[in-house]
């Protein structure tokens, strides 16, 4: 029956709709076609679709959440593309939440608060890492794509000016990015640039 217990299975997980309080409203112009639709997706006779709008809420919330050309995107390929982003974008918005706050946390231990010998020797590295940080933060128009967010921010330390006497933290703090921290960390790194600024 065309995975429609997927659909609402995910609605329910979702929590966008309860269906103690689902009412008739209709979110289409030509209620034929969205008739006939949903029978397709149901697997019922146009005959018997009144009957089961008595009987069972599903018809209800059809009507209610989805409109035809939802349906007939379904029917046709078996996917939803309003409910594809919505998951997709919660799932991607969960995950930078975690990155994001594990990466404080990284970012201590490899550069920021690591043991006595290791904090003098990243010093200059992690001085140059916070300037880079900030010009990030002050441009508003930055738009990277996640994939290449690594290369990004390596290609911007490596853009940096800096004294002759400090290339060699300049090449120390790109080996520190390059070994310890992937294109999503990066990515969250500068898209949330003063977060990380806060309180160094």
């Amino acid at each position: 029956m065309f995975h429609i217990e997927n659909i609402i299975s995910f609605l329910f997980k979702s929590q966008l709709f309860d269906i103690k309080y689902v009412k008739i409203e209709k979110n289409y112009s030509n209620g034929e076609t969205m008739k006939e639709a949903i029978c397709k997706l149901l697997g019922i006779s146009t005959a018997s679709y009144y009957r089961w709008k008595e009987e069972r809420p599903i018809i209800a919330f059809l009507e209610k959440y989805f409109s035809e050309k939802d349906l007939e995107e379904f029917l046709s390929t078996g996917k939803m593309t309003k409910l594809e982003e919505r998951e997709e974008s919660y799932q991607d918005y969960l995950f930078i939440d975690y990155v994001r706050y594990n990466l404080k946390e990284k970012l201590n231990k490899i550069l920021f608060k690591a043991g006595m010998t290791k904090w003098l020797e990243n010093i200059i590295p992690k001085n140059i890492f916070l300037k880079i940080l900030k010009e990030i933060s002050e441009d508003p128009k930055i738009e990277v794509e996640k994939y290449r967010s690594k290369e990004y921010l390596i290609q911007k330390i490596e853009s940096y000016k800096v004294a002759s006497i400090n290339n060699s933290n300049k090449k120390q703090l790109i080996g520190i990015i390059k070994n310890n921290l992937s294109n999503i960390e990066c990515y969250v790194l500068i898209k949330y640039a003063d977060e990380f600024l806060e309180d160094k």
